[in-house]
């Protein structure tokens, strides 16, 4: 069997699919989708409150950064948002800083949603529109003015403005609540569409979080390098970049629109001339799931031995 998978890889180039490192990825992505769609889920059929299952908002990081300004100047949080939003945001900024835009990547179910979405989409319309030039790069910055103007808002007015128009909270009611969030749900739709035809639409336009998490990368310890002694610039890279990162002319991505996807790496036909690499390592696919993973469970771990961890509104006695 080990002979015939050589002789497949010899003859095509390729790995079978099987044994791509892009398939580490994925399962990534699937274990983090599954896993808020259970809470999701449950929380539908059980209710919320103190005697029911946490919503989708307390494991939700951008919560955190919503209520940030109210906890520090009160002690207490916007309504809807626990302390588990603002560990989880906690913990988002710390992995951040150690592997750059890694959860955006790996780890947000939402943004998994959407390349999946794409991947559909090139099968049923037998090819992508994946937009590139000026207007492409100014709508980019969108994301920053919609990230200030929530972030404003909600932190003047002490509610949260974005809830209405969430298309993440809409896709997990799982389809319930449109008469409380109507737009929530058109801007939903139109983000599904949109993400047949361009990759990670929302992710690519309009997403707060990801705004946030893109300037925190722009200093995170892991960067794609590139060796420009063995680089045939092919650009092979770039063309298959879903934000069109310009390889080529440097040998360290800054981007801070790169995912930390991988991709790239895997597209690559020189091997080691794209990495993935710290200050003194180079990781490899299993080596970096493994620190995103353990790293963000390991956060929420010591945040719960420190009694700290609450997903649910605490019992009120009286």
């Amino acid at each position: 069997m080990a002979s015939t998978l050589v002789t497949i890889e010899k003859k095509t180039g390729r790995r079978p699919w099987y044994r791509s490192p892009k398939l580490i990825r994925h399962g990534v992505m699937v274990f983090f989708f599954l896993f808020l769609l259970h809470v999701a889920y449950d929380h539908q059929v059980k209710g919320g409150g103190p005697r029911g299952t946490p919503s989708v908002e307390a494991y939700c990081p951008f919560g955190g950064l919503e209520s940030l300004y109210q906890f520090l100047t009160t002690g207490g949080f916007v309504r809807r948002i626990e302390p588990s939003a603002l560990i989880l945001f906690a913990a988002l900024v710390l992995l951040t800083l150690v592997a750059s835009r890694g959860f955006c990547g790996w780890i947000c179910p939402f943004g998994s949603v959407q390349e999946w979405l794409g991947l559909v989409g090139k099968k049923m319309l037998k090819k992508k529109f994946n937009p590139t030039g000026i207007w492409d790069r100014r709508l980019r910055y969108l994301k920053y003015v919609i990230l200030a103007v929530i972030i404003g808002l909600t932190w003047h007015l002490g509610t949260l403005v974005f809830r209405a128009y969430d298309p993440f909270l809409a896709f997990f009611h799982l389809g319930l609540g449109m008469d409380e969030m109507p737009w929530a749900y058109g801007v939903l739709a139109v983000v599904l569409a949109g993400s047949l035809w361009i990759e990670r639409f929302f992710c690519k336009y309009a997403c707060p979080l990801g705004a946030v998490i893109g300037l925190i990368a722009k200093v995170g310890l892991t960067k794609i390098h590139r060796d420009p002694a063995d680089c045939k610039s092919c650009n092979l890279c770039q063309k298959s970049c879903h934000v069109h990162v310009d390889f080529l002319s440097v040998t360290t991505i800054r981007d801070a629109e790169c995912n930390h996807c991988m991709d790239c790496v895997v597209d690559c036909p020189k091997p080691n001339v794209l990495t993935l690499r710290g200050p003194r390592w180079r990781f490899s696919h299993p080596v970096y799931a493994s620190m995103l993973v353990i790293g963000l469970f390991g956060l929420i771990g010591a945040s719960q031995l420190a009694g700290k961890w609450q997903t649910r509104p605490p019992m009120v006695s009286f």
